[in-house]
């Protein structure tokens, strides 16, 4: 027959003002507060906060779960920034290209991260279409544009990028032709 040995189990224990150095791996409870402490351990054993405790947050652990909370808050605010930011970027836009122009940049096609990204784009100017891509990336620090398309007859457009440190904007020059272009265009979320 087995032999069945019940062991009690305790930690240390009072009052939160009270609560001494625990040793590594030991637990400490604040009566006062109910709060539950762990030993952080030394540096010879590695630990990054030592002589220290640690906190294991419990359903009365509100100093820690406000900071916590806190700090969800600001990160949930910085991810709703970010994603209205890429919202802005990404999407159907359209504009007009001028008939008859030199180098014309225009910042409504706008690429504020040099980072890779695609555009895909149709041009209608009279009865020419031109259907493309263009590939935004950086290689070697130097950024590269790639603009693979195909036209029904020439539309009389040339697409380029003028750069700064952070953004590009698209820039075009149009031969005389008499008519204006459309330019439909679609920004891709970065890749």
């Amino acid at each position: 027959m087995a032999v069945i040995q019940v062991s009690l189990i305790q930690v240390r224990s009072g009052l939160n003002e009270n609560l001494p150095s625990l040793a590594t791996g030991e637990f400490g409870w604040s009566i006062d507060t109910q709060q539950l402490y762990i030993g952080n351990g030394t540096a010879a054993e590695g630990s990054p906060n030592p002589g220290g405790v640690t906190e294991i947050l419990t359903v009365y652990s509100s100093n820690s779960l406000a900071l916590t909370v806190a700090e969800l808050e600001a990160n949930v605010a910085n991810l709703v920034a970010n994603v209205a930011t890429l919202q802005s970027e990404v999407g159907d836009f359209q504009l007009t290209l001028a008939d008859n122009q030199a180098t014309v940049t225009n910042t409504a096609v706008q690429l504020s991260s040099l980072t890779t990204r695609t555009i895909d784009y149709n041009i209608i100017r009279g009865t020419a279409a031109r259907v493309g891509t263009i590939k935004v990336s950086t290689y070697n620090g130097t950024v590269v544009y790639e603009d693979d398309y195909s036209e029904t007859s020439t539309t009389g457009i040339n697409l380029s990028f003028t750069t700064s440190s952070t953004t590009a904007n698209l820039a075009y020059t149009s031969t005389n032709t008499g008519a204006a272009a459309t330019l439909t265009y679609y920004l891709k979320a970065y890749t």
